[in-house]
């Protein structure tokens, strides 16, 4: 453990961790890295900031029930990947009030591991612009857009370095702040909906690793499917 530390702290490898931290699978490493005493412990116990970094892929879908201010909620996980996509219709199909769609705001400087040349956010716009605009959701139901990750995002554009790049693979060519780029990642998504109205898709930039963050997240879109049953009714 000592070697590991001690090869962590060397300028060399902090280096080349600033250099490809913003495309790596697995951004929080150095969280890890830096807690490697406590991680280690024999008496160690993951506490909430452990967890909620860590990493795993989505297989099959998995539901999780809770009771929660008069009402049980069913909240469905589905895995993003390809092989999963092709499942979620028979989930949809089961009946659903609403559509959480997470989007990484960091996945425009990661390759997409499917389609050659294209990025994860390019697979995400595609996907997105096939579900707002197919039979699978009406009106009726709730259409959340969370822009996920939105730490990170802040960190990339007011690196100027990374901003460039963010402006090259975006084609974004407005000012160097996180509001106007964070409103043009939002109306590059609301502008794929063809069949329905930007005002009836809820939008909301998230971090997903601050259990503050997620709690407001929460209401909001509680609020949200409520507005939309009564307006039904």
């Amino acid at each position: 453990m000592d070697a590991v530390k001690e090869l962590w702290q060397t300028p060399e490898i902090k280096k080349a961790w600033d250099m490809i931290k913003y495309t790596s699978q697995y951004p929080h490493s150095d969280y890890y890295m830096n807690e490697l005493d406590r991680l280690l412990a024999n008496d160690y116990v993951p506490t909430n900031d452990d967890i909620v970094r860590s990493r795993q892929a989505t297989i099959g879908a998995s539901t999780t029930y809770f009771w929660r201010e008069k009402y049980w909620w069913a909240i469905i996980d589905v895995g993003g990947h390809m092989p999963e996509r092709a499942k979620w219709m028979g989930i949809v199909k089961e009946g659903v009030n609403a559509m959480i769609y997470f989007v990484a705001l960091d996945d425009f400087l990661t390759d997409s591991g499917e389609e050659v040349g294209k990025t994860k956010m390019d697979v995400t716009k595609l996907v997105w612009e096939e579900i707002i605009n197919s039979d699978i959701f009406t009106n009726k139901d709730c259409t959340l857009l969370f822009l996920n990750k939105i730490d990170l995002f802040k960190q990339i554009i007011e690196d100027g370095e990374q901003f460039k790049l963010f402006k090259e693979k975006t084609e974004y060519d407005g000012p160097q702040t996180v509001d106007d780029s964070l409103e043009f990642m939002k109306n590059s998504f609301l502008e794929l909906s063809h069949r329905r109205e930007s005002k009836d898709i809820y939008v909301h930039e998230t971090c997903a690793i601050l259990v503050d963050h997620i709690q407001v997240v929460w209401a909001f879109m509680r609020e949200s499917i409520f507005k939309l049953r009564m307006k039904d009714f």
